[in-house]
């Protein structure tokens, strides 16, 4: 296991977490569907600022038999020490059953040690289909945290997660993943780390926060220079024409058509 500052992300399907990822990731390349249960395996996604790991991220699919996983973990935790040595054996057990694989995919990423975000539509009403996984999770011990994806402004539910919220998660976090900026992303990261008790993922926070908000004033920097670069050599663009040419229309079109382009890039 490596020392990387590791974020899950789970929940059910359909709920954003492909785009959560894709989002916190930079990489648009992550398939993301509107189609519930597209996601069947887990992966990771580090985030690389110069060659350095900021932090990975891992997508999961969404729960298929969590009810028979908890029944299986309550019958046997006390034949482990703990619950990591509980989860090895039942997926060395069950990795070949298909009825249990996206559950696997799951487990595989939370004997990571990550941070957990697990995210809801903020229009979704709690209910007692939610309980099995949560209570998974929890067997795990890990900072968990609720995100309220704000899938439908007009219609918020996040009321009715009040008691829940509380038994399972150390904070939550109003997020809109289809309209994140720089800002929201930053914010989420600080959120984390002021409600986070383990030294060691604090600094890993801390330094990923640190590292994002250089990063942030380098490409400013950049696009500042770039953008001033441009201006400036279409301000002072220029084509010497005799003054018969110039006064034919093509070439008044031919110069307008060059300085079109230089503003178009």
């Amino acid at each position: 296991m490596n020392n990387k500052l590791k974020i899950a992300i789970i929940g059910d399907p359909n709920k954003g977490k492909s785009s959560f990822v894709s989002t916190f990731a930079y990489n648009d390349g992550i398939a993301v569907s509107s189609k519930s249960g597209e996601t069947i395996k887990s992966s990771c996604h580090p985030l690389k600022i110069k060659d350095e790991t900021v932090y990975e991220l891992y997508d999961t699919p969404g729960f298929n038999n969590d009810e028979e996983l908890l029944e299986y973990i309550n019958e046997n935790e006390t034949k482990f020490l703990n619950v990591y040595q509980l989860i090895t054996n039942f997926i060395e057990e069950y990795k070949e059953s298909y009825d249990f694989s996206k559950d696997i995919e799951i487990l595989k990423v939370l004997k990571e040690k990550p941070i957990v975000v697990y995210i809801v539509n903020s229009s979704t009403k709690y209910n007692s289909n939610f309980d099995c996984s949560l209570e998974i999770i929890k067997k795990f011990n890990l900072p968990s945290f609720i995100i309220y994806n704000q899938h439908d402004e007009n219609k918020n539910e996040k009321v009715s997660w009040g008691d829940i919220e509380k038994k399972y998660f150390i904070s939550s976090f109003e997020y809109n993943v289809l309209n994140s900026n720089f800002n929201n992303k930053i914010n989420f990261l600080e959120m984390l780390e002021k409600n986070i008790q383990d030294k060691t993922i604090k600094e890993q926070l801390c330094k990923s926060i640190k590292i994002l908000n250089k990063d942030f004033e380098r490409r400013l920097d950049f696009t500042y220079e770039e953008l001033s670069d441009r201006f400036y050599k279409i301000i002072n663009y220029s084509i010497e024409y005799s003054e018969r040419d110039f006064l034919k229309k093509k070439k008044k079109k031919e110069f307008i058509a060059e300085i079109r382009n230089k503003e178009k890039s």
